[in-house]
């Protein structure tokens, strides 16, 4: 994959992460206006884990894509050094 497509797939991830964080926000502020003890509440406290718990994903799978292109990009020196060195 080149390094064009690795920072596309990053803005890609960013995003997501950044719409999973905006998302929790919104979540913790129904949940802090719900009558505590509600049944709503106990609902709106779960799915605030759920997105709690999906951008915390959201944010690995971005991490995992900076350090894939981080080591694609090590890869290319590495690779144009050993053929450099070949001369």
């Amino acid at each position: 994959m080149d390094k064009r497509r690795m920072h596309q797939l990053l803005a890609i991830a960013e995003e997501h992460a950044r719409t999973a964080r905006a998302r929790v926000r919104q979540q913790e502020e129904r949940v802090r206006k719900l009558p505590a003890g509600s049944h709503q509440r106990e609902i709106s406290e779960k799915t605030l884990k759920n997105l709690r718990d999906l951008a915390e994903t959201m944010e690995k799978h971005k991490d995992l894509i900076s350090r894939n292109s981080q080591t694609i990009g090590q890869d290319k020196i590495r690779s144009r050094l050993a053929f450099d060195d070949s001369f």
